[in-house]
């Protein structure tokens, strides 16, 4: 499996995020969990952060001391209900196909109340199911019993499930631990009534419910929801979600080791990544990138990180030749050169708006928008600057990013070019981000390669 391809990772040699204590954490909750007790708890994490490589590692961990059943949430994002497919999924973990089959049936007639035919798509041979149901009515009809009260569908759906984790039980003598990932990614009223569902109906014992979601995404979706002005969405994902573990950005040390055993997250991940073969060419420019990446914690995610290096590798060998040759005569023009294209490459990726922005710009506005940035205020030019500085640019280009994370990019990237550690107006005009006509020649490349 390639590296360089964003697919989970389930094998611990292949965990270069180092999420070995995390997993470790993790797989002892759950184990630890007493049998006949309810769990839930959430792993909070940015899109791209490795959520699912987590969840499939803490599952490799379990082993064959729980029942597993994984749901991708991110197969329904477009249906208006999710919770049927859920409880499917579940139903499909018990041996026999014809218990899987009455659950599944049961569950959906409970999940969906009265409209339990529009959920008929989800359950294994439909039709037969819908004959039977209406051989069922009629016999209701025609029964000369005085009917008791009916059970409300929340209780119903409640007891079936209670009955489906016993089944299960009993099959496999193991506790049951679903996991839901990619939940955030469905519509709002879907995601909020699966949680509300699992906190109000689902919690039976015998069942540990793992949420890998963004923290921020759901706290979103509940304010909107539930929009007041005494109303806080954190503080009812709480009472939802009572527990959690978080994936942080990845750890980035204050310099380059050469042994793999001592390398910080970025760098092991790296060192992977250029050992793929359309990668090979980056590895003299490992060190720039690996700073670059830990200077900004925007960049410090998995899936950019990735999808970055991707682009870069398909740069053409004239670049990569006449980059060597740079090299031979002036490493630190050759290591600013390669800087300036990963600027490109990052900005074209996190901010296209502003990297759509910088051929079009005149070159005084786009000193003022760095300047703007990242520029200190303490620190004035003199008016002999042969471009000068438009500070009117926000005001003519009012949709330009002005976010804390590209702020912070910038930033890193000036200050790693500058040969001073002195954060000077000298210092700053020698950054690659200033040199506006070197960043617009680089274009041409850019645009060859699908910026």
């Amino acid at each position: 499996m390639s590296i360089l391809l964003d697919i989970p990772v389930s094998d611990p040699k292949h965990d270069y995020l180092q999420f070995g204590p995390l997993v470790k954490l993790v797989t002892n909750r759950i184990r630890q969990t007493e049998p006949r007790a309810h769990d839930c708890f959430g792993v909070y994490g940015a899109w791209g952060s490795g959520k699912t490589s987590l969840l499939r590692l803490v599952q490799a961990s379990c082993g064959e001391t729980v029942t597993w059943v994984d749901f991708d949430a991110l197969r329904y994002q477009s249906q208006t209900d999710v919770l049927a497919p859920l409880l499917h999924e579940v139903a499909r973990s018990l041996d026999s196909s014809q218990d899987a089959f009455r659950f599944a049936a049961k569950l959906s007639m409970a999940a969906a109340g009265t409209a339990a035919s529009a959920l008929l798509e989800f359950v294994p041979h439909g039709k037969a199911f819908k004959d039977a149901l209406g051989e069922f009515n009629k016999l209701l009809e025609n029964s000369t019993e005085t009917p008791s009260l009916p059970e409300s569908p929340a209780d119903t759906l409640r007891r079936t499930f209670a009955e489906l984790v016993e089944t299960l039980s009993q099959q496999f003598h193991r506790r049951l631990v679903i996991t839901i990932d990619n939940l955030d990614r469905c519509r709002p009223e879907s995601v909020l009534n699966v949680i509300e569902a699992i906190h109000l109906l689902l919690n039976v014992p015998g069942c540990t419910f793992v949420l890998g979601v963004d923290q921020q995404t759901l706290i979103g979706f509940i304010n909107s929801r539930y929009s007041s002005g005494t109303f806080h969405g954190a503080m009812y994902l709480e009472k939802l979600i009572p527990d959690y573990f978080r994936i942080s950005d990845p750890w980035v040390s204050s310099r380059a080791e050469r042994k793999l055993a001592d390398m910080d997250s970025v760098q092991r991940l790296l060192h992977a990544l250029f050992q793929e073969e359309p990668c090979k060419a980056l590895q003299p420019y490992k060190n720039p990138i690996w700073r670059l990446l830990g200077n900004a914690r925007a960049m410090r995610n998995p899936r950019r990180i990735k999808r970055i290096i991707r682009r870069l590798s398909l740069l053409p060998p004239d670049y990569w030749r006449t980059l060597k040759k740079l090299r031979e005569k002036d490493q630190t023009s050759a290591k600013e050169s390669f800087a300036a294209l990963f600027f490109l490459a990052a900005l074209s990726d996190l901010w296209p708006h502003v990297y759509e922005f910088l051929p079009y710009a005149e070159p005084s506005e786009w000193r003022g928008f760095i300047w703007h940035l990242c520029g200190d205020p303490e620190i004035h030019f003199d008016n002999d600057e042969d471009i000068p500085i438009d500070t009117d640019v926000f005001a003519k280009h009012p949709n330009l990013e002005r976010g804390i994370e590209l702020r912070e990019f910038v930033t890193a990237v000036s200050q790693w070019s500058c040969t001073s550690d002195v954060w000077s107006d000298a210092a700053f005009k020698r950054s690659l981000v200033w040199q506006y006509d070197e960043l617009w020649d680089l274009m041409d490349l850019t645009s060859s390669i699908g910026f």
